[in-house]
């Protein structure tokens, strides 16, 4: 879809239905990620909005080039890396446990035990590391339910004015 020199867009003949705007970028190694969509004034970057036939106007789509992520290292009780874990973050709020969610995230422990989880929303999330993570979407949602009965802390990932931090 083009975009004219004002910024704006149009779509015409959109059937009716529920609808999520996603953005691709022109390039592969792009960091161009979907920051917010607001359509009616109400944020719909996760839940889409419904087309009913009457126009919609109005709808600002935010991109950003910083995205929010989440580094740190997985070790064990003598300060040892753990090697090939698979770190999840998950939202505290089970309705956004959906995928691909900008509310779930994962990456896998390097041989110095270093994660990097990249393109997560600021929110309050829970921490899980697992040896086993070759699990299906039924699998990983039962997951998230125990870890979330039985997790001590979670962490707190907020925004700030020029970029996201832990």
């Amino acid at each position: 879809m083009p975009i004219d020199k004002n910024q704006t867009f149009t779509f015409d003949d959109v059937p009716l239905g529920r609808f999520r705007v996603s953005v691709v970028p022109a390039s592969s190694n792009s960091d161009w990620i979907i920051e917010s969509v607001i359509v009616n004034e109400r944020e719909s970057v996760d839940s889409g909005f419904e087309v009913k036939g009457e126009p919609i106007t109005g709808v600002a789509i935010r991109i950003t080039n910083r995205p929010a992520r989440i580094r740190g290292m997985l070790s064990d009780g003598k300060d040892q890396p753990i090697t090939n874990y698979r770190v999840t973050v998950f939202s505290t709020d089970s309705s956004r446990w959906s995928f691909p969610s900008r509310y779930v995230g994962s990456a896998t422990t390097g041989r110095d035990g270093r994660y990097v989880i990249e393109n997560v929303a600021s929110g309050d999330y829970f921490v899980l590391a697992q040896q086993d993570f070759e699990l299906d979407d039924a699998a990983m949602f039962e997951m998230f339910v125990e870890a979330s009965h039985t997790a001590p802390r979670g962490l707190r990932l907020v925004a700030s004015a020029s970029k996201y931090s832990t």
